[in-house]
């Protein structure tokens, strides 16, 4: 979102910028990513600048209860619905 009280030529409202070392949140750019329709080629490019395995996973597991749809209340309960997911992610 555009800061809407800051005009091209002002001095910077955030004159310490990000601090170094801190990383971009990926979670806030993979929403983005989504929200704007973006192609498997940028999803890929962001899956491949993660730093470890584990960051790769979280968002792997991330997107998979993103694009999973929910059970209907029909086919099974809620407990065993919890259960699945809670097997997912322990693999």
């Amino acid at each position: 979102m555009a800061n809407l009280t800051w005009i091209k030529g002002m001095d910077s409202p955030n004159r310490t910028g990000r601090p170094k070392g801190s990383k971009r949140n990926w979670k806030r750019e993979l929403e983005r990513f989504i929200s704007r329709n973006g192609t498997a080629k940028e999803l890929k490019r962001l899956y491949s600048h993660l730093d470890t395995t584990k960051e790769q996973t979280e968002m792997l597991r991330w997107i998979y209860t993103m694009i999973t749809p929910t059970p209907q209340s029909d086919s099974i309960s809620s407990e065993e619905a919890e259960a699945l997911y809670g097997e997912a992610s322990e693999v």
